[in-house]
């Protein structure tokens, strides 16, 4: 599966029907394995912001999966 396919399927369940910009960024660099902090940098966002944002959009994805769905899975 590709980060696009991917990507689909997340915003075929979520309640917004499509990922928040950073929520994509998050996502994205995520799955190539990238750490908030190396996000952040690249972004400009604030490292607490990436990692919140991060920690929402898993529990979001958990929740709507039924399984633990965290930054390495």
């Amino acid at each position: 599966m590709t980060v696009d396919e991917a990507t689909d399927l997340v915003e075929q369940v979520i309640d917004q029907g499509q990922l928040t910009k950073v929520q994509e960024l998050v996502f994205r660099k995520s799955w190539d394995g990238e750490s908030y902090t190396k996000m952040a940098r690249a972004s400009g966002y604030d490292p607490g912001y990436i990692k919140d944002t991060g920690s929402k959009l898993w529990k979001t994805l958990s929740e709507m999966y039924g399984i633990k769905v965290t930054k390495l899975n």
